[in-house]
């Protein structure tokens, strides 16, 4: 499974550096943003699973984001900062000078993240990302909250989740019910609740 998967990435980055390649060749390289993602990630072996599916683990959530924008000068930057797909459309607008962002913009929930893929941290910038699993294709709907120390996962359908993602980055020790966290719990459950 793992060389399987290390060969499609192999060809997924051979087909980059084709459009790429194309760009320069065109000489459209310099006012060409290129924006790089995907929709979920793999399990690739981890939690003993193969594919993806109702769980929300880092190894499915944290999706890859390779971002080149012209005449930036941050090659080889990374930014952490929190960013869902939602942010994509808006960023795109706001690189393109159109309103953007859920800063006014009717019906669109993310916001540009240009400003920190340019080194910028603007004020309010979100401290968690919210997950969300419908259950379209397994009967098994999900909600969740991720900051930088902590997950917690509502399961309607059975155990809700908590995962203490610094001193447990692999999400192997489940402490929902556990009384050392139940104040992060609590905190965790308001904020997901209230979004």
């Amino acid at each position: 499974i793992v060389a399987m998967y290390l060969g499609y990435v192999t060809l997924i980055d051979e087909q980059i550096g084709r459009v790429l390649a194309a760009l320069d060749d065109l000489g459209l390289a310099d006012e060409t943003a290129v924006f790089f993602s995907a929709d979920h990630a793999g399990f690739v072996g981890s939690h003993r699973l193969a594919d993806k599916g109702p769980a929300m683990y880092d190894t499915i959530y944290h999706i890859p984001l390779l971002v080149r924008l012209p005449g930036e000068g941050l090659a080889g930057a990374v930014c952490d900062d929190f960013v869902t797909l939602m942010d994509l459309t808006p960023t795109y607008l706001d690189l393109a000078g159109a309103p953007a962002g859920a800063d006014g913009r009717p019906g669109m929930d993310g916001r540009s993240i240009a400003p920190p893929l340019r080194g910028q941290r603007p004020a309010g910038w979100p401290e968690e990302v919210f997950l969300q699993f419908h259950g379209h294709h397994f009967p098994y709907p999900q909600r969740g909250i991720r900051t930088r120390t902590h997950k917690l996962v509502i399961n309607p359908a059975d155990i809700d989740e908590l995962y203490d993602l610094t001193a447990d980055p692999y999400e192997l020790h489940n402490l929902a019910g556990h009384p050392a966290y139940a104040g992060v719990a609590r905190d965790l459950a308001r904020r997901l609740y209230r979004h």
